[in-house]
């Protein structure tokens, strides 16, 4: 029997915020196939942001950052960017503000000596991102937290001012927003270098939907070469979305899509 080319596409949300929950599965009449979100995916350094399929980091014992001194004890806060690892170890990224100190010292040294439960895929430990506050205040103990990096009033908990790492995702959506839904998808076609080599991979776009939930500034974040991407790309800008909301209201969100391109008998 020859062979039949067929592709499977997966649909990703992958956002820093709630996951939809009110997905639309494609009709069959649109010739649509399997759609699911695609698996989380980690930063170049191997880390994973908390999100959809990401169980985060837990701090399980909290110790207080000291005073420098009996004669200096004004309030300072300090937000961290880490990465809890895979054994509970922490790694620092970025602190806000960075100014060296005693009080910085201090809360570095308070935040290596609590301990950490890892965060998990799929059950597995894996390093995971997070967000945390070291604080000194005379009217309160000093503490170290794990705080939510989009809670309001903690600009991202780094005074207003996000780290690269965070500021520089596309996918982030503002707190309460819905994501985009998709209502219609086509099947990509397999290339004729691809089935020529007898070639399959993944292709993973991203694309902003628009507030009439068209694709639009399709991207390829991950190329399988071999003609794929621009097969991918063409099927894709036929899509159709139920565009992203935000108190009711549509708003343009990006989005990642994985396209996969398999042989079968």
């Amino acid at each position: 029997m020859r062979n039949l080319s067929v592709c499977f596409v997966f649909f990703a949300l992958a956002v820093v915020t709630a996951y939809g929950q009110d997905q639309v599965a494609p009709s069959a009449q649109d010739g649509s196939t399997n759609v699911k979100p695609a698996a989380p995916a980690p930063d170049k350094d191997g880390a994973y942001q908390a999100g959809p399929g990401i169980t985060p980091p837990v701090l399980t014992k909290a110790v207080a950052p000291q005073y420098p001194s009996a004669d200096d004890q004004g309030p300072r806060r300090f937000r961290f960017l880490a990465v809890v690892g895979v054994d509970g170890s922490v790694k620092l990224r970025n602190v806000i503000p960075n100014i060296g100190s005693a009080y910085l010292e201090n809360a570095i040294a308070a935040i290596k000596a609590s301990t950490f439960q890892p965060g998990t895929l799929n059950g597995l430990p894996v390093p995971v991102l997070v967000c945390l506050s070291a604080g000194f205040s005379p009217f309160r103990p000093p503490s170290i937290e794990i705080v939510d990096c989009n809670q309001p009033g903690l600009g991202n908990g780094f005074g207003g001012t996000p780290p690269s790492e965070l500021a520089n995702d596309p996918l982030r959506l503002p707190p309460g927003a819905k994501p985009p839904t998709v209502v219609h998808s086509v099947i990509a076609e397999m290339s004729d270098d691809a089935r020529r080599n007898h070639f399959e991979g993944i292709v993973l776009l991203s694309t902003v939907v628009d507030e009439q939930g068209m694709p639009t500034e399709i991207r390829v974040e991950r190329s399988a070469g071999h003609g794929l991407d621009e097969n991918a790309i063409a099927a894709v800008s036929q899509y159709r979305f139920r565009p992203a909301t935000l108190d009711g209201k549509p708003i343009s969100a990006r989005i990642r899509i994985e396209v996969s391109f398999r042989f079968r008998n």
